[in-house]
């Protein structure tokens, strides 16, 4: 059965939190971890290794009873990993309070915070509309607020009042491939979004990563086929150049306009 890593990241030990997903019903888990059983026909996983490779400090499943994929990871200072992906699980674990407890559409992206045992979620949430999502960049400011970035093909993804662009420009495959980039702020407790934008273009805009750096700016770097990506005045390729382009996109940090956004591409 398959089984793929998406996401590492490594804490001051030198341990190793590796993310993905699973097809393994016998996948390996670490007792007292927070799932144990696999639940549906993919679930993400999160598992830490200790310094030397030898063994697991804790790994556990997490979904629900559709497919789940965790694509990204980050850490704090306490070591609790902050986890993004995407599911099809109506009962992919949430916890109360949070600003998106159900499953809105298709599919959703899911913004998730493990405690650091890996034995429970502190805060887990949806964050998608009616269509589908895919959530694949996360980051954390020093103030403990989640940045996160995907892509979205639903015209109703959860935008905030002012945000750089709350309408979808994007074209959307049959089966909810493609889109536009969406780039969000949540609080540390995942209960509000801070702010909530579009990014794109007329064709398909997905961002894969994003950084955010010590003024709250954060650094969206992605793949577009718009040819009507916003770009800024004195960028360095402000014009589409092939089937596919690069970009790299400085959102400010409120969320309501660009700093700078560029193409980075040929023909």
């Amino acid at each position: 059965t398959d089984r793929l890593v998406e996401g590492v990241a490594v804490d001051s030990l030198g341990e190793a939190f590796v993310t993905g997903w699973t097809t393994s019903a016998n996948f390996p888990t670490t007792a007292g971890a927070f799932q144990t059983t696999f639940t549906g026909t993919e679930d993400g996983f999160v598992t830490k290794f200790n310094s030397s490779g030898s063994a697991l400090v804790y790994s556990t499943l997490l979904g629900g009873s559709g497919q789940s994929i965790v694509n990204g990871i980050v850490l704090d200072s306490l070591n609790d990993a902050f986890v993004i992906g995407q599911t099809t699980a109506a009962n992919f674990p949430t916890t109360s309070g949070v600003v998106q407890p159900k499953l809105a559409g298709r599919t959703d992206a899911f913004v998730t915070k493990l405690n650091p045992t890996g034995s429970a979620l502190l805060y887990s949430t949806y964050v998608g509309g009616r269509s589908s999502e895919n959530g694949y960049g996360i980051s954390l400011d020093s103030s403990g607020n989640i940045y996160v970035s995907g892509l979205t093909c639903s015209t109703n993804f959860p935008t905030t009042a002012g945000a750089f662009q709350t309408v979808y420009k994007g074209t959307c495959a049959l089966d909810g491939t493609g889109g536009n980039v969406f780039a969000a702020k949540l609080n540390p407790t995942l209960s509000s979004l801070l702010y909530s934008t579009y990014i794109g273009g007329g064709g398909n805009d997905v961002s894969y990563s994003v950084a955010v750096d010590n003024t709250g700016v954060a650094h969206l770097v992605g793949r577009t086929t718009s040819t009507n990506f916003p770009t800024t005045p004195g960028a360095f390729q402000t014009t589409f150049g092939g089937i596919s382009d690069i970009f790299l996109t400085y959102l400010n940090s409120t969320g309501t306009g660009l700093i700078y956004s560029t193409y980075l591409g040929g023909n």
